[in-house]
C-alpha cells in the first residue's frame, strides 16, 4: 500500500485503555479494534466534503468527540461535535469563539484547549463549569488524567496561572502563590512576575479538576514545552520541550523530579507519549519516525510514598528460559549503522558506570541524573518527509513461546541449543502499538528484561 493513498490522515490517538485506534482524515474519521485487530465505526464523506483534525474516544464506549477542519459548518473547527457512535446520532453541537486546539475526555469531564482558554464541562451533563485563562498555547499541549482517583489536568504555565498556586523549582517548593486580593504589595510582586514571564514557558500546570483550582506548577524545562502525558493512574506525569532531547518523569503529588532521561542529542519534535499501565515503562514517538522506551526503576525510593509499585512478579521471575535472558540486548542488523554501533557502545559503558556507582550512592540521587539514554527503540518505515502525528501505545504482558519467533529476536537465539521437551520456553513480552500517519497499525515486541531494538510482530493497513 502506497503513502500516497494515506496522506489524507489528520489526527491518530488511542483510547484510555488502548484497545482502539482513532483515526481523523480529510474525509471523515474511522474507529478500529487493536486486537483483534478490525473496523470497528467509520464516518467516510466525499472528497471535499469535509473531515476531522481531532478524534477523541471516551475508553471504549460509543462517546466520540470531533474536530472538523474545514470552512463548512458541519466542519468547522470551532464547533466541537459529540456523537454516539453504536445509535449512529449526534449528543450535541457546542461552537466556540476560537479554534479548538485540543479535546481530553475521562469519565467526569470533557476540557476543550483554544489558544487562550481552556473550557472544563461535566461529562454527564456538558454543563459548563470553569474556564481558565492561559497565555497563548502555541504548541496546543494539554493532558488528562484518566484516572478520576487523580482528576487533574496539565497544560503549560502562564502568568495567569502563576498568580494563584505552588512554584516547584529545582524539586523544592519556594512559594506557595500571591492572593491578589488581600496580600499587601502585591502590584510589586505582580510586576516582578510579568517582567519575568519569559521563564515560564517550560513550567507546567498541575490543575485539580475536583476543586477547579490549580495545584502546583513545576519547572519542567527551560524551553517552550512540546509534550505531556500523565500516567493511567494520574501519578506520573511526563514532559518533553521543543528540543526533544531530554525526557522528564514528575511525581504529580509533590511535583518533584523522578526521572531523567536522555533521548538523544539532536533536537526532534517530540510527537505522543505513553505509559505503561504499570508505570514500567515510557514511550515517547518523534518526528523521525523513531519510538523510545525508557526503563522506570519502580523500586527507586524518593522520599515519597505515592510513588507506584507493581507486583514483583511482574518485573523479575517471570521468564523462565533463562539462556535466553544473557546474550544482551537485542540488535536488528539491518539498523546497525556506525553511528548506532558506537551509540550502544556508549550506553553500554555508562550502564555499567552507573551500576557501580549506583551501589555507592543512594537511589534518590542516581535517578535523578541517570545519564542512560532509551532501554528499548522501534523504528518506523522510512518516510519521504518528517512525521507529523503518530500514536503510542505500552500494553500489558502477553506470553510467547520463543520457540515460535527465534527470526525475531535474533541476536544470539539461534547459537542457543533447542530445549528438550521438558524446557519451558515461554516468555512474557510487551506489545507496543503505534499508529503510522503513513496509513498502518504496527506492533512490536518489547522484552521487558534485554531490551534494545524492539522487532515487528505485525503491521495491519489503516
Amino acid at each position: 500500500m502506497s503513502t500516497t493513498e494515506h496522506n489524507d490522515i489528520l489526527f491518530l490517538n488511542f483510547n484510555q485503555s488502548g484497545s482502539c485506534l482513532a483515526v481523523g482524515t480529510s474525509q471523515g474519521f474511522k474507529i478500529l479494534n487493536c486486537e483483534p485487530f478490525g473496523e470497528f465505526y467509520s464516518e467516510i464523506h466525499d472528497e471535499g466534503s469535509g473531515g476531522y483534525n481531532i478524534v477523541e474516544m471516551l475508553f471504549s464506549t460509543s462517546l466520540v468527540t470531533l474536530i472538523g477542519n474545514g470552512d463548512n459548518p458541519d466542519f468547522s473547527p470551532r464547533t466541537l461535535k459529540i456523537i454516539n457512535t453504536k445509535k449512529e446520532s449526534t449528543i450535541c453541537k457546542i461552537s466556540f469563539p476560537t479554534p479548538i486546539q485540543s479535546v481530553r475526555m475521562n469519565k467526569t469531564h470533557l476540557v476543550a484547549l483554544l489558544r487562550t482558554q481552556i473550557y472544563v464541562y461535566d461529562i454527564t451533563t456538558l454543563k459548563l463549569l470553569h474556564v481558565i485563562e492561559i497565555d497563548w498555547n502555541p504548541h496546543c499541549v494539554m493532558t488528562l488524567s484518566p484516572n478520576i482517583k487523580n482528576n487533574i489536568l496539565g497544560f503549560p504555565s502562564s502568568i495567569k496561572i502563576l498568580l494563584n498556586a505552588r512554584i516547584v523549582k529545582n524539586d523544592v517548593i519556594v512559594s506557595k502563590g500571591i492572593n491578589i486580593s488581600s496580600n499587601e504589595g502585591v502590584s510589586d510582586s505582580i510586576t516582578q512576575l510579568k517582567e519575568n514571564s519569559t521563564t515560564l514557558k517550560g513550567n507546567v500546570v498541575i490543575y485539580d479538576l475536583s476543586i477547579l483550582q490549580p495545584r502546583i506548577i513545576i519547572e519542567a524545562h527551560e524551553s517552550e514545552i512540546a509534550a505531556l502525558t500523565f500516567s493511567s493512574d494520574g501519578t506520573l506525569l511526563a514532559t518533553a520541550s521543543v528540543k526533544g532531547t531530554i525526557i522528564r518523569v514528575f511525581n504529580c503529588t509533590s511535583g518533584l523530579r523522578c526521572y531523567q532521561f536522555r533521548r538523544g542529542t539532536y533536537q526532534t519534535r517530540i510527537l505522543s507519549m505513553n505509559f505503561s499501565n504499570n508505570n514500567q515503562f515510557l514511550a515517547v514517538t518523534c518526528s523521525n519516525g523513531t519510538i523510545h522506551i525508557f526503563k522506570l526503576n519502580l523500586n527507586t525510593n524518593n522520599n515519597n510514598n505515592n510513588n507506584p509499585t507493581v507486583n514483583e512478579e511482574e518485573v523479575t521471575g517471570m521468564n523462565t528460559y533463562t539462556s535466553f535472558r544473557n546474550i544482551g540486548p537485542h540488535v536488528d542488523e539491518g539498523r546497525n549503522t556506525v553511528s548506532r554501533i558506537i551509540r550502544n557502545s556508549s550506553q553500554q559503558l555508562s550502564r555499567k558506570a552507573m551500576q557501580a556507582i549506583g551501589q555507592m550512592l543512594p537511589s534518590s540521587v542516581t535517578s535523578a541524573w541517570d545519564p542512560m539514554r532509551h532501554f528499548a527503540s522501534c523504528k518506523l518505515p522510512q518516510s519521504q518527509t518528517a512525521y507529523e502525528t503518530s500514536a503510542v501505545f505500552i500494553d500489558s504482558y502477553k506470553e510467547i513461546d520463543i520457540q515460535s519467533y527465534r527470526d525475531l529476536f535474533g541476536n544470539g537465539l539461534e547459537d542457543i541449543p533447542l530445549p528438550s521437551a521438558s524446557e519451558v520456553t515461554k516468555v512474557h513480552i510487551v506489545p507496543v502499538r503505534v499508529g503510522d500517519p503513513n496509513g498502518f497499525l504496527h506492533e512490536y515486541i518489547l522484552d521487558p528484561e534485554r531490551g534494545g531494538d524492539c522487532p515487528l510482530l505485525s503491521s495491519y493497513p489503516l
